[in-house]
């Protein structure tokens, strides 16, 4: 059974993902920093004698898309579940909002940065609804058959 660890920018995790996981999953917010910890993460593996190949590495990420209404939507479940302001979640961990072609995007950027499996959270009241727009959005960029 492959064990998932999770870590953002911490050196002592991104080291134990390294000697131990079969994945990495985080909810770093930016790409650029993304990459530099994956690249940690490989050194990490090789030091500890694995092959760096072997970690699947993941992103944990939140998005509220589509129309201006869905985003306030969003902001607002993410709110309510954290009992915090949006702008406090937003700023604590990855939060994608704007339009499919803007959250895809910006989704494709981590893809460039070393993502290879993605955890989509959909910060909406209908989870469902959200779903069945992001599978269409999907296809039309060609991501999905």
């Amino acid at each position: 059974m492959p064990v998932w660890l999770a870590s953002n920018d911490v050196e002592a995790g991104l080291r134990r993902v390294g000697r131990m996981g079969d994945g990495w999953m985080n909810n770093i917010k930016s790409p650029e920093v993304y990459r530099l910890c994956w690249d940690k993460v490989r050194a990490y593996a090789a030091d500890a004698g694995r092959d760096p190949d072997t970690i699947q590495p993941g992103c944990y990420f939140t998005l509220a898309a589509g129309s201006r209404d869905a985003i306030i939507e969003g902001q607002k479940f993410l709110a309510r579940y954290y009992n915090r302001s949006y702008d406090a979640i937003a700023k604590a961990m990855l939060c994608v909002t704007g339009s499919w072609d803007e959250v895809i995007d910006r989704l494709e950027v981590y893809r460039q940065a070393g993502a290879r499996t993605v955890v989509l959270r959909f910060a909406a009241d209908d989870q469902m609804r959200h779903l069945e727009n992001c599978a269409d959005a999907f296809k039309r960029r060609g991501l999905m058959h």
